[in-house]
This record gives structure tokens, sequence and C-alpha cells, in this order.
């Protein structure tokens, strides 16, 4: 092999790999699969990979794909692409963010992910298991805080929910506490100090089921049918459909208005100026929830965070939960706050009390029934005792 095929047989292996590695980075959202197909711009292809002339990039690609080892699909006027055959990744490849988290609880959210492994014979995805196997060299690719609202996004927040049962946090079992509603709490809240009092806010603050409330109110026909009409509400764009269904409410009038405005701070205003109520829920969301990590941080309770819940140990549930509970009570009238905070210890403890409950109450059980055994004999004696006065009245 010449000196020229070798070095695009090592160009156009190393690009594979880029390609596998992109597609398991990119799975870190939850609706993707590892075969998703990866966007990689033509400029960075020919940057890094195939450097012309010695390697011409329309070349190589066709011969990867003529060999049945790539798939390059069109999306408009984009390129992506697919590694059709199995290979190593290389984390290497993928730039870090550089971040030096020098905010002290950030950088402490951010360590404490180095101590999230799985249970054994655990469900979990190819993403997970990478992030499992590369966290302590390449942690800054599996933890960001997005431009958009500050949010934190790690593998457990994109870890199916059904699976995060499974996370060992410090090798320790883990309880969960998350706000239930949390969206549409918010908004209450927003109107409140938006408009001042209004019938969302009230719904909410008098802990009304507020997709039943906007059921009745739009005379929809489905609880599920509400709920879609409230995230449109939340997320879709201004719609006078919305404020003829509602009944031209005044908060569907201010989100709306709200939706059309320039709000500089919302990083997508320019071009998505509908997503600017989406950016004041998320980011007031952050800001409560900042308040709860900074109690845990002083608390030294370690954690880890999904948005509007929180993981902890199972020996810090109780107290997360009661400083939890402190921060969403300066900042709600009402709210629930769901807790998983049951450990295998405290559910057989759990048990041990019920069977003592149920032991206790067949003891009650059994007085009672010898009380009216007792009272029986008594009243029983007592009409001996009558006939008997009768008789001899009687003179029998």
């Amino acid at each position: 092999m010449t000196h020229n095929a070798q070095t695009r047989a090592k160009a156009k292996l190393l690009f594979l790999t880029y390609v596998r590695t992109r597609q398991l980075i990119n799975s870190r959202l939850k609706e993707n699969e590892v075969n998703t197909p990866a966007y990689i711009s033509q400029k960075e292809i020919e940057k890094r990979f195939f450097v012309y002339p010695e390697n011409d990039r329309k070349i190589c690609l066709a011969e990867l794909v003529e060999a049945g080892q790539l798939k390059i699909h069109k999306d408009n006027k984009f390129f992506t692409y697919e590694s059709l055959d199995d290979g190593s990744i290389d984390l290497s490849l993928i730039k870090q963010r550089r971040d030096n988290f020098n905010n002290p609880l950030i950088s402490s959210i951010r360590n404490d992910l180095k101590h999230v492994t799985l249970s054994e014979n655990s469900l979990s995805t190819e993403y997970f298991d990478a992030f499992l196997k590369y966290k302590d060299e390449y942690l800054n690719l599996f933890f960001t805080v997005d431009n958009f609202s500050k949010r934190i996004h790690t593998p457990v927040s994109n870890f199916h929910r059904e699976y995060r049962g499974n996370i060992l946090f410090y090798g320790e079992e883990i309880a969960s506490l998350d706000v239930a509603t949390m969206q549409p709490l918010l908004l209450g809240k927003i109107l409140t100090e938006a408009i001042g009092e209004n019938e969302y806010s009230d719904w909410i603050n008098e802990g009304e089921d507020i997709y039943l409330m906007l059921m009745d109110k739009a005379n929809l026909k489905t609880r599920d049918e509400a709920k879609k009409r409230l995230f449109e509400i939340l997320f879709a764009k201004p719609s006078d459909e919305l404020k003829d269904m509602f009944g031209g409410s005044k908060w569907i009038d201010w989100i709306n208005n709200y939706k059309r405005s320039i709000v500089p701070a919302n990083p997508h205003n320019k071009e998505k100026p509908h997503s600017n109520l989406a950016w004041l829920l998320q980011t007031t969301e952050v800001k409560i929830m900042h308040e709860v990590w900074l109690e845990l941080y002083d608390a030294e309770i370690p954690f880890l965070t999904i948005h509007d819940e929180i993981i902890v140990r199972q020996q810090d549930g109780t107290q997360a939960e009661r400083l939890f509970s402190q921060v969403l009570d300066s900042s709600f009238e009402y709210y629930k706050l769901n807790s998983k905070i049951d450990s295998e210890t405290d559910l057989i403890k759990k048990e041990n009390e019920e069977h003592r409950n149920k032991e206790l109450r067949d003891e009650i059980a059994e007085v009672e029934k010898a009380i009216r055994r007792v009272k029986g004999d008594i009243d029983w004696n007592k009409n001996r005792s009558r006939q008997a006065n009768t008789i001899i009245k009687r003179g029998f």
C-alpha cells in the first residue's frame, strides 16, 4: 500500500470513528437513538479529516458509502452522516467545553456526577454506559449548563425515568424529590406577578387539577386534550384560537402579548419570539431550584439535579425534603412535592410497624369480644335474678 493510500485509509477510519462518537453523544437526548445521523459541516470534514489535495473529501466519502460503511442523508441544505459498521468510539475527538466552573456550587454538582454508578444487572443505554466508563477522563462532555435558561444537563437528567431507580449515588440507594406539574405551577406564579389576580392563578393556588379546570373552561372532551392545549399555551406561537377557546381571558391575552414582545434576555428572542414564555418559565424554575441547591450545598448534602427534581442518598432524603419544602413554601401558595424516600430498611420498618399494628388491633378485638361476653353473662344473670324474684312473688 502506498503512503497516500495508507494516509487515506487512516483518514477514513478516523472519520468513521468520529461519526460513531458524534452519534453516541447526540443520543443523550431521550428521543434520539445511537444510530441517529450526526450533522458535520463540510468545512469541519475538510479541515480535520480529508485535507485537500492529499485527501479529496468527495472521493473519500464516496468510497466509504460504496464500501457500505457510511450512509449520507440530505436534509434540506445540510448533510448528516451515519456509520453503518460497528467499531470503537474516541471521545478525545469531541471538543470539550473548557468551563472552569469557578462557582463552588456548580463545581460541586459537576463533581458529584463522578460518584454515580448503577446497581448490578440494571437496564441502561449506550450513552449512559459510556458516561460511566469515561466520566473521570471526559466529565465535561457529560455536564453542560445551557445558554437558553441555565438549566443543567447531565446523563442522569437524560436517563430514562424507569431506569433511574437503579442509580447508586456514592455507592448507596437513592431518594428522589420532584415538584408535581412544575410548569403549570410556575405559570400561575408568573401571571400573579404580571397581572395580579386572575382565574388561572386562582385555580393553581387553590390546588385544583389545572387540566380539569381548563377542560371545563374550554368545553374540551378529555383531560388529555386539556393538557395538550396547556402545552400549546406554554410553548406554541401566539394563538387567537386559544384566546377564543378560553373566552378572551386576560391571562391568555398577557401570554399572547408576551410571546410577541422584545425580550433581550431571551437568547432566542429574535428568531423565535414565541419562546419568550418557555424561557421565562425555565429561568424562573432555575432560580427556585438554585435556592434548593444552595440549601443542600450548605447542609453538605450531595445531590444530583434533574430540572425540577433532585436525587440524594437515602440517608439524606428526609432532611432534603424539609429543605426543599422550605424553599417552595416561600415561592408558592400551593404546591405538591412528590417524594420517593423509602429504602429497603424503611420498608421493613413499615412492614414491622404494620404487623405490630395488626397484632394490636387483634388484641383489642379479643378484649372487646371478652367484654361483650362478660356483659352478656351479666345481662343473663340479671334476667335469671328477675325471673327468680317473680317466682318468689307469685308464691311458687
